[in-house]
């Protein structure tokens, strides 16, 4: 199974990645590293890319197959989100959106959110 593990940089993408792999599940980790760490992708292939630019999702999705997707690319600082709410629209609605249409367009059926 190859599973597409989406903010795979952040605290608990990166524990997933680690319980995936320890479990013989293929990763491939997806992140911008906006807020998530290089040093925290040691389970599975790193791809920086942003679910808010289509054109970096379709280069993931190319040339490789996923069988599902685990989404925990989001911005979940609550004092934040209230000074700044369309930032956090942008990427937690839009940007999940692009992640499905992508998904959808390579025939990806499973999303764990």
């Amino acid at each position: 199974m190859q599973v597409l593990v989406c903010g795979g940089a952040g605290y608990i993408g990166s524990h997933m990645a680690k319980w995936l792999a320890a479990h013989d599940v293929a990763v491939t980790v997806l992140d911008n590293l906006s807020t998530g760490h290089r040093a925290a992708v040691r389970w599975g292939e790193l791809v920086e890319a942003d679910l808010l630019d289509p054109a970096s999702l379709e280069r993931v999705f190319a040339g490789r197959r996923f069988d599902a997707v685990m989404h925990f690319c989001a911005r979940s600082l609550v004092g934040e989100s209230m000074r700044l709410p369309y930032d956090y629209y942008a990427k937690n609605v839009s940007g999940s959106l692009n992640l499905l249409r992508a998904m959808q367009r390579h025939g990806v059926e499973r999303l764990v959110f």
